[in-house]
């Protein structure tokens, strides 16, 4: 394990930005340890969490477990011509979603049991 020391920001549909340290495991995606925050007001709902690391990348949390850093992951689309087309998107280790980026906003990857997109 390369346990790694960063911050854990999750974002409100009011806006609030809630910011707290946090630990991660590059290697595993895994996030074992998220400080608690004393900000416990309602702020609607949640719109996005991420990691922040001690270079300042962006890391994305899953939007399912909460507690897995996204990895990059091919998505592979089959066209109504049969044909399929690769877009870059994110997987999750832990609960196995795959998620492409929309308009800023992930969104999760619908497949069918021949694990192709629908």
């Amino acid at each position: 394990m390369a346990i790694e020391k960063g911050t854990f920001t999750s974002v409100w549909s009011d806006g609030t930005e809630i910011t707290t340290d946090c630990q991660f495991d590059r290697e595993t995606n895994n996030i074992p340890i998220v400080e608690s925050s004393s900000d416990d007001s309602g702020h609607g709902n949640l719109v996005k969490e991420y990691v922040t690391d001690k270079d300042g990348a962006t890391l994305i949390v899953c939007e399912n477990c909460h507690h897995q850093i996204l990895r990059p992951a091919t998505v592979i689309n089959k066209l109504q011509n049969g044909l399929h087309e690769k877009e870059s998107g994110f997987c999750c280790d832990c609960c196995g979603e795959l998620y492409v980026l929309v308009n800023g906003s992930l969104c999760v990857v619908q497949q069918d049991d021949d694990n192709e997109v629908m």
